[in-house]
């Protein structure tokens, strides 16, 4: 007992300062008291973990195990000691053999899966876990906000506070990062070793509500977006919801985005809830990108390859360009989210990524599900060039003129130059656009008509455009020419 008071101590100050949970968490029926259990140091701690953990995990203390599960969980229930008791609640627990599935017994051998549901079933662990992440929420949002209006008392300013290293429960306690990836990571290791899975409330009301939408930083937002991430993919095992809700997810707080202000101080969301195109961080868009080929995919509106869908649960880079597009008309909602995050979205690794994502939507149409494809790609490239028109007619200076510029040729080069064999059977070299040209005033020429094979590259499409132009403006040159 008394090691276990150790192993759920957080800090030494707790005591003096009177804040947070401290020592006095209670514990099934009792308390761990003040006293000599407050002046721990944090390497007495870990020591006093490691050699508790090495008692439990002898034959001889199977018995205990239980025991000590309930405490942990009784701090749980009353928010008291939450992440040491949940980092010792899930060491308890690796204590127990792994297995891929059911059944939960063989022989008297216990997995884990049967150890997790049963403390589910006892003590509703998974309710009060996502409570707590509630709970503690709403503690460091008022802990924040008063530690602002004092240091703006002192300062006379609006102050600026270190919310990542702000610990609510003393001075060597947890500090704010710690304790989100703590509370995450114990809800990852249960619906990974368990069949429990959570609701559409669970996942989008707590998880992303409390995590993503009301982040006190950044970094927090990080925290709350690859835990979504991982549960995309369930090849991995990690399957947190069902299909249905990844769908949900996808609409209601992926594409649900658009402007409006930042979601407390996190740059990804948006006042919606949803995530801001324009402030998309790298780990933002790639829970966009694979959201919307995970639920597409499953949908039938769009194909991935096998070692595509194994890349990305294994946490690899997605292959895009071995998609093949279905049903263009379902991935609308998606292709708009992405144009609007290649014009306002200053990162450029994220501009890129949108762009590579947007040319394979509209390069790899199956010839066969897909009516009039040339009619697709003829109004997406078109579209890149009336940006590119408008742009190169704006103000030079700003950098919203300069990046749009840059994307739409990068855009146009790269889709020209990236054509591939169709999931058909049959290439498109036969295939024509069409695209509309509207010169300068400068060119001296009127808008023409221009037919260009789907494989022809960005140089080419530069010369016809130069060949056509220069006869009425002899002057003009293809190096000067945009």
């Amino acid at each position: 007992m008394d090691v276990f008071c150790i192993c759920c101590v957080e800090s030494k100050d707790e005591k003096a300062s009177g804040t947070g949970s401290g020592p006095s968490a209670s514990v099934s029926g009792g308390s761990v008291s003040g006293g000599a259990a407050a002046l721990v140091s944090a390497d007495t701690v870990n020591a006093a973990h490691a050699a508790f953990l090495g008692l439990l995990g002898t034959v001889f203390a199977v018995s205990q195990r239980q025991t000590y599960m309930a405490k942990c969980v009784a701090n749980l229930q009353q928010h008291h000691n939450v992440p040491a008791s949940l980092t010792l609640l899930r060491a308890i627990i690796s204590t127990y053999p792994q297995t891929p599935s059911k059944p939960y017994f063989t022989g008297s051998t216990v997995y884990q899966w049967a150890v997790i549901e049963d403390l589910d079933r006892k003590w509703h662990v998974l309710d009060h876990v996502l409570q707590d992440i509630t709970t503690y929420k709403s503690r460091v949002t008022s802990v924040l906000e008063t530690e602002r209006k004092q240091h703006a008392a002192a300062a006379g300013a609006a102050a600026v506070v270190n919310v990542n290293g702000l610990k609510i429960d003393g001075p060597t306690g947890y500090d704010h990062l710690q304790q989100i990836s703590i509370r995450t990571n114990f809800l990852q290791v249960i619906l990974v070793n368990s069949s429990l899975v959570l609701t559409r409330d669970q996942a989008i009301g707590v998880v992303w509500e409390q995590v993503i939408t009301r982040a006190c930083s950044p970094e927090e937002s990080d925290i709350g977006l690859r835990w979504f991430i991982a549960a995309c993919f369930d090849d991995n095992e990690f399957k947190a919801f069902g299909d249905d809700v990844k769908k949900q997810v996808l609409i209601e707080r992926i594409l649900n985005g658009g402007g409006g202000g930042g979601g407390g101080s996190s740059s990804n969301t948006s006042s919606s809830s949803g995530l801001q195109p324009a402030a998309l961080t790298e780990t933002g868009y790639t829970l966009l990108e694979r959201y919307l080929l995970r639920v597409n995919d499953k949908a039938g509106h769009l194909r991935l390859q096998s070692d595509t869908r194994a890349g990305s649960a294994g946490g690899k880079s997605l292959d895009v360009s071995t998609l093949t597009v279905m049903s263009y008309q379902e991935l609308t909602a998606g292709i708009q989210m992405l144009w609007n995050i290649v014009l306002t979205n200053a990162r450029e690794s994220v501009g890129r990524s949108a762009i590579l994502l947007l040319n394979s939507l509209h390069q790899n149409l199956h010839r066969k599900h897909i009516t009039n494809p040339a009619a697709i790609r003829e109004k997406y490239l078109t579209a890149s060039l009336n940006h590119l028109s408008t742009a190169l007619a704006g103000d030079e200076k700003s950098d919203e003129h300069r990046r749009s510029i840059s994307r739409n040729v990068y855009l146009l080069k790269t889709f020209l130059a990236g054509f591939r064999r169709n999931a058909g059977g049959a290439t498109d070299a036969a295939a024509r656009l069409k695209l509309r040209i509207v010169p300068d005033k400068e060119c001296r020429c009127d808008p023409f008509t221009l037919k260009i094979s789907n494989t022809s590259t960005y140089h080419q499409l530069r010369v016809a455009v130069h060949e056509r132009v220069r006869v009425t403006n002899p002057g003009i040159t293809l190096r000067t020419m945009v």
